[in-house]
Order: C-alpha cells, then sequence, then structure tokens
C-alpha cells in the first residue's frame, strides 16, 4: 500500500507494499434436498501479521440455480509494525 499527502508545493509519501498469500477453502454440505451449510474463506498468518476473512452461512436452494443465505462473515488482520494507517 502507499498513502501519499501533497500540500503547498511539497509531497510526503510512506509505502509499504509486499506480497501476500492467501490459503483458500470452499465446503459445502448439502444435507438436505432444499438446504445446505457452506463455508469459505482467505487466511494466513506470518511473522509480520495475519490475514483472515471467513464466512460460514445456512443456504436454501430455491431451485438449482438459486439460493438464499443466512450466515456470518468475519474479516479481521493485523500487523507487526509501529505505524498503522487505516
Amino acid at each position: 500500500a502507499e498513502v501519499s499527502l501533497t500540500q503547498n508545493g511539497r509531497t510526503t509519501t510512506d509505502s509499504d507494499t509486499g506480497f501476500v498469500p492467501l490459503i483458500n477453502y470452499q465446503f459445502a454440505w448439502r444435507f438436505a434436498p432444499d438446504f445446505s451449510l457452506y463455508s469459505e474463506g482467505d487466511a494466513l498468518g506470518a511473522p509480520q501479521g495475519y490475514a483472515v476473512d471467513i464466512a460460514g452461512a445456512l443456504q436454501w436452494h430455491l431451485t438449482d440455480n438459486f439460493a438464499l443465505r443466512l450466515g456470518y462473515r468475519l474479516l479481521d488482520g493485523g500487523a507487526d509494525t509501529d505505524s498503522v494507517y487505516t
């Protein structure tokens, strides 16, 4: 990421660009003709920090191509650094 600020002809930049691979998973279990449990996520931890984006839901299949999903999603992350800009 890069943050830049320009004011009155002066510019300052703080960049912290890097490659962050995430592990992805998907899970679906159709336990009844009209209902299934569904979960998906991306996550990974490293000494520099971590990232988590996971979801779990109950799906109601109205047709073969359309379903309603009710669930919970968690999006979290952190970095081991002295300066954090959010």
